[in-house]
């Protein structure tokens, strides 16, 4: 897909540059959860920040239609921003979440230099959610725009890697929503009321419904979800989004473990999926652990 997105990206800047489209087109690849996406940056060397569109449906237009649709996301989407207090070490100590990816994203997080810790079979990465209401191509369906913390950022704020995760680890409890899955199924219609059923599951998100996984961080929340669970639990990672606990039941855990396999194989994209991991939360010890099935 390179060779093809670079070639027709020279017939994409000749279009562009006969309509005196004020950017030209860069193909680049960013590293997003598990895999490189490609894509185009819009650049105007006049402007601090360039809007990245990812490959995606917009790309099997005719070519004049993809310069229609990227002349308008450039309208709307270029500016000129200054991030400074976005990286103070005031707004990243009162703002920074972590987010939770799998271990072998290791290399390409390194190579990337960004901010990371270790965690279990996973790694804790810190992003920074700001409001930045002239950036539409970037906001979530919250209305978001999301800044990664890379070891320079923080260096530069004199902000230690420890302080950073202490932060981070004390601002998502405050954003956590443990919802029973019940009450989520029925918000969407789904038909099955699982309180007939006797089947008891939470959902443990963040209140933005993004990099909810992080939330695995804060051991007041564990604890929180054994309260409400009644004891020991199964956390089933459904995505980076979230997860899922279960009573805890020794002789079900080879189903848990293929139930998380099979849903991340059928039915979660790979840069949302978090692990084929099951773990396990030992109520009497307040400690999380990898099962081994």
């Amino acid at each position: 897909m390179m060779i093809e997105m670079k070639e027709r990206m020279t017939c994409l800047n000749s279009i562009l540059a006969d309509r005196e489209a004020p950017f030209t087109l860069e193909y680049c690849q960013r590293w997003k959860n598990n895999c490189m996406l490609e894509a185009y940056q819009l650049v105007n060397p006049k402007k601090n920040c360039s809007p990245t569109i990812f490959y995606g449906a917009w790309y099997e237009d005719d070519d004049e239609s993809v310069a229609d649709f990227l002349m308008k996301l450039f309208e709307e989407n270029s500016v000129s921003l200054d991030v400074s207090p976005y990286v103070s070490p005031e707004f990243i100590l009162d703002n920074i979440l972590p987010r939770m990816v799998y271990k072998d994203n290791l290399p390409e997080i390194q190579k990337q230099n960004l901010a990371y810790t270790e965690y279990l079979d996973l790694i804790v990465l810190f992003y920074l959610p700001v409001e930045i209401d002239a950036l539409k191509q970037n906001k979530d369906s919250n209305g978001q725009f999301s800044i990664q913390v890379s070891q320079s950022v923080l260096e530069k704020a004199g902000v230690s890697l420890s302080e950073a995760y202490e932060h981070a680890v004390e601002n998502v409890k405050k954003k956590t929503e443990i919802i029973p899955m019940w009450k989520m199924l029925e918000e969407t219609g789904y038909p099955i009321d699982l309180r007939e059923l006797n089947i008891q599951l939470l959902v443990v998100t963040i209140d933005s419904m993004h990099y909810g996984a992080g939330t695995l961080v804060n051991s007041e929340v564990l604890r929180e979800v054994s309260e409400k669970i009644g004891g020991d639990y199964v956390v089933l990672p459904s995505s980076i989004h979230e997860w899922i606990a279960h009573p805890y039941h020794e002789d079900e855990l080879p189903m848990y473990k293929a139930m998380v396999e099979d849903v991340n194989r059928t039915e979660v994209s790979l840069e949302e999926r978090l692990s084929n991991s099951i773990y396990h939360y030992d109520a009497a010890r307040g400690s999380l652990e990898v099962v081994s099935v």
